[in-house]
């Protein structure tokens, strides 16, 4: 096996968050806390995630204190909890062999591990190896979740694959000398999707273009 550890991201690189979960769920909030306030469309709302971030639109473009931003987090955990959003087609089959032959799948995510587990349950049947969410102090694109992976499961950068659809897990993988590819399948936006494929080392046009990198 070339890659015996497998390093996911989760929202739209393993299920269709943003397009029927987080993009709705903003619309919401800003309805809610900011009704005077046309929200972005869905694209722009994906670039926005990409940069400057979720956090830093919210606090920055539309001024949200610490108490809304606490509401808007809020309000998402209620619509991720009411919804679990459908996996990319082809992509159980994929992870479902990889593991039954021994791999590893570690995932680094800014979501939440309740949720991630949740979704692995449902649409594959397993949970897994490790979870790095949005409570880990230095997620992406920090290193630091990779080199934690490394360390406990005694592996070399060699023999981890990083596949995300945003620069963060890019910048990530670099930062730790290790392989990068990019989700290609997922529904990104227009702008990020050329960047991504710009600078990804490999892009992978659906889950099967995995399959056949892992093997």
């Amino acid at each position: 096996m070339k890659y015996p550890c497998l390093i996911l991201d989760h929202d739209d690189t393993v299920v269709q968050s943003t397009v029927q979960i987080h993009y709705p769920a903003f619309v919401h909030t800003l309805e809610w806390l900011r009704p005077q306030v046309t929200p972005l469309s869905c694209v722009a709302f994906q670039e926005a995630c990409a940069h400057p971030g979720l956090v830093a639109l919210y606090e920055q473009t539309y001024g949200f204190t610490k108490e809304e931003m606490a509401l808007e987090l809020e309000d998402w955990r209620n619509f991720v909890k009411e919804k679990i959003p459908d996996a990319f087609a082809g992509l159980g089959e994929v992870l479902t062999a990889y593991t039954r032959a021994g791999g590893k799948i570690f995932v680094v995510s800014h979501s939440d591990e309740a949720l991630i587990r949740r979704d692995y349950l449902h649409h594959f049947g397993f949970e897994p190896n490790g979870v790095y969410d949005l409570t880990y102090p230095n997620n992406k694109p920090h290193p630091a979740p990779l080199l934690d992976v490394m360390k406990r499961e005694q592996l070399t950068p060699n023999e981890l694959l990083v596949v995300d659809d945003l620069p963060v897990g890019l910048q990530m993988a670099q930062s730790a000398g290790v392989d990068f590819a990019y989700a290609g399948w997922c529904e990104n936006a227009p702008s990020i999707d050329k960047t991504m494929r710009q600078e990804s080392p490999v892009c992978l046009d659906s889950p099967f273009a995995l399959r056949e990198l892992l093997q």
